[in-house]
């Protein structure tokens, strides 16, 4: 088991209670995905989970490995197995060029390979500070830094936000990738196409609880329109065809498309 909570509250520093009884398991290599509206405590979960709130804030036990997070002997042992990517990219740079940013963070001729499989050439940028990037490459230095640390979990906050649809795509891809090869990958975001194509597991987070943990959260609608969660189009004409007696794959509905209005 890769990460374990059990009845989990957390209240701020106001004293309010964001999450309330969290309870999840997300196994080894699974590709997890977090779901639900702004503000529901997605972020707050992703950042418990990184060990990243004060232990004093947390009631019950959130075990990684088998360990305990906020057990301080176990805490920074446990950080250096998983990385998280920020929404907000620009909280990973230090550093006054791309080359220097890499440098720190692991073995440059890695950060240069993940790079070229990210899209981003290397040469054109290494002189550039990182702030100066353009949103989708700030993004994919990020996520190059986070992967240098050679992490077991990835955590990731919305990595797609500001992409057009073609990098969103390669990006995913790039993860699914990375998971494939035995990442476990747990992920916020607002895009449930990415939700039907890569997860192996979803987690639906309303007003600090879980309502919502499996593996075909589009077969939920009342679940999902409480959330203002829309099914995916793909999603919607697959059930259609299924009604209609064709039980096909993605890959089989466009195939069936084609033959149909060609």
């Amino acid at each position: 088991m890769s990460i374990s909570v059990k009845n989990l509250y957390y209240e701020n520093e106001e004293k309010k209670n964001i999450l309330k009884k969290i309870s999840l398991d997300i196994v080894e290599g699974e590709f997890c995905f977090f779901i639900g509206e702004t503000g529901s405590g997605k972020t707050t979960l992703l950042e418990v989970l990184m060990g990243l709130i004060g232990e004093t804030q947390i009631k019950n036990e959130v075990k990684i490995f088998e360990k305990n997070m906020f057990d301080k002997k176990n805490k920074k042992t446990l950080q250096k197995e998983i990385s998280y990517v920020f929404q907000r990219c620009e909280a990973h740079f230090f550093k006054t060029t791309v080359k220097k940013e890499l440098e720190i963070s692991g073995d440059l001729i890695e950060g240069i390979k993940i790079l070229k499989l990210l899209s981003l050439e290397y040469e054109e940028i290494k002189e550039k500070s990182p702030f100066e990037l353009s949103g989708g490459e700030k993004r994919k230095l990020a996520i190059t830094i986070a992967l240098l640390k050679k992490p077991k979990i990835l955590l990731l906050d919305e990595p797609t936000i500001g992409l057009d649809g073609k990098s969103s795509i390669e990006l995913m891809e790039f993860l699914k990738s990375l998971n494939e090869s035995g990442m476990t990958i747990i992920q916020i975001t607002h895009r449930m196409e990415e939700v039907l194509n890569y997860s192996t597991k979803c987690i639906v987070v309303k007003d600090g609880e879980i309502i919502y943990d499996g593996s075909d959260v589009f077969g939920e609608e009342k679940i999902l329109e409480s959330c203002r969660l829309e099914v995916p189009f793909e999603r919607r004409l697959q059930d259609a065809l299924s009604q209609k007696g064709f039980d096909l794959n993605r890959d089989e509905i466009e195939k069936f498309l084609l033959e149909k209005l060609c």
